[in-house]
């Protein structure tokens, strides 16, 4: 795997954060298919600090969230218990035609955060090439005015912010055309599963697991860190996300 400068950033804060050295060899052994996922890396810093979670592979704590969400998705598509399954393709339970109002009720009744579904990628594509001719245009304009050449350094942050600001207005406008499940969700053992991760903290004393507060921990400074060096919003770092594919780390 290529060392880029977002995972080199990402290796710093780790160590000046938990007080650890993370060698390459360290995270040579937790790359997969030239991509680290961050359950991994997880598991990699809390052996770094003599730190096991135990809870995360318990057998209660996945067998009762399995059990809940079952009723949920039997509850919001209508599909027989039987026919509800870890295996089961979510393309079966949320058809494309009704997927979006489908989904948004699995949302509704799940007492648990259930992310959102996703652009297309096209549709995330056309939309960004969309705010940077936007942006492109409006830049231009202030470029015209008398002396404000001499202040380059503010209108080419001025421009990030705007081109920032317009991608997610342009977003919001194409709200409707969201029909694609969350990266890495493609069955119903995906979707608990990132459920889980998302919900971890809530989800232990629920079921009365035993969650060490260290590890809790961890998991929320390791999740702050992606959070701010890759800016991507916490819900997307869960267990199974990928920093490449997933969360964009170049």
């Amino acid at each position: 795997m290529t060392v880029g400068l977002d995972l080199l950033d990402i290796t710093f804060r780790i160590e000046k954060e938990f007080e650890v050295d993370l060698s390459g060899d360290d995270l040579d052994a937790v790359v997969r298919d030239r991509d680290i996922v961050v359950g991994d890396l997880y598991e990699l810093v809390l052996r770094k600090l003599h730190l096991r979670d135990f809870a995360r592979h318990d057998f209660r704590l996945n067998y009762a969230l399995w059990t809940e969400l079952q009723g949920v998705l039997h509850s919001v598509t209508e599909v027989p218990l039987d026919q509800i399954e870890l295996k089961t393709p979510l393309e079966k339970l949320f058809p494309r035609r009704s997927r979006r109002a489908t989904w948004e009720a699995l949302r509704q009744a799940s007492p648990y955060r259930v992310r959102t579904l996703d652009y297309p990628r096209a549709v995330r594509v056309a939309g960004f090439l969309l705010a940077v001719v936007m942006a492109l245009f409006e830049q231009a304009h202030i470029w015209q005015l008398p002396g404000v050449k001499w202040l380059w350094p503010l209108l080419g942050l001025l421009g990030v912010w705007m081109l920032a600001e317009t991608y997610a207005k342009v977003l919001s406008v194409l709200a409707p055309l969201r029909n694609r499940f969350p990266s890495g969700v493609t069955t119903v053992k995906d979707l608990c599963r990132a459920v889980l991760a998302t919900n971890y903290a809530d989800f232990c004393p629920h079921v009365e697991i035993p969650l060490d507060d260290r590890c809790l921990v961890v998991w929320e400074r390791l999740t702050a860190i992606l959070v701010d060096a890759l800016g991507v919003d916490a819900d997307e770092v869960t267990f199974r996300s990928r920093l490449v594919e997933d969360l964009a780390m170049e």
